[in-house]
């Protein structure tokens, strides 16, 4: 039986454009302690005096006054070499935050949000994973009002593993091609399978 004491992480992941975060928020408003966003972690090395900041720019070959995460992700996302290279840099920074922000809630449900979950074995320091998936038509639709062309989120997607393996890695998985109440009724289903299979008693 699960320790009241405990915290149990729940790594959640997804195809670009399906629709994680929004079970993120919807798993926090269940009674989830806290979720943690590994892209707005990430986001942290654009700022201005941060430490990656310079690496970054040379490896995207801009000065560090012209460096956006536009640029750097059509540079990346057109060349997988580069895209390599960045995440071995940005990596590790990301992952070392999140084992921080996970020390400051040592009990509860805590989501973490990553969308390389499996690629980068982040699924190993999870108790359990959930993959979110959209099809790549239903993907493109939804990220076309946010300015992604469809051949970037085509190249984005081309960049995770495909939808059938994350599907396959995973504890539990939510098809997200419907409407937003729909994606909030399938949370909610996982959320009552994943407390009542692990115990994990809010």
């Amino acid at each position: 039986m699960r320790s009241p004491l405990a915290r149990w992480t729940i790594g959640i992941t997804g195809t670009f454009g399906s629709g994680k975060s929004s079970v993120a928020r919807f798993l926090k408003r269940l009674g989830a302690q806290a979720v943690i966003d590994c892209d707005r972690l990430a986001h942290e090395v654009f700022r201005p005096r941060h430490a990656l900041r310079k690496r970054i720019a040379s490896l995207v070959g801009v000065p560090q006054r012209r460096l956006a995460r536009k640029r750097v992700a059509d540079k990346v996302f057109s060349n997988p070499r580069v895209r390599e290279r960045l995440e071995l840099i940005v990596h590790p920074y990301v992952f070392g935050r999140v084992r921080r922000e996970l020390k400051r809630h040592p009990k509860g449900v805590v989501i973490v949000e990553v969308p390389l979950l499996f690629e980068t074995g982040f699924d190993r320091e999870c108790d359990a994973t959930i993959s979110v998936i959209a099809s790549e038509r239903v993907a493109v639709h939804r990220l076309k009002p946010k300015g992604f062309s469809a051949r970037e989120v085509r190249a984005r997607l081309r960049a995770q593993l495909p939808a059938r393996e994350k599907k396959r890695r995973a504890d539990f998985y939510i098809v997200n091609n419907g409407s937003k109440q729909a994606l909030r009724e399938k949370a909610v289903k996982v959320w009552r399978q994943m407390t009542k299979q692990y115990n994990l008693n809010q």
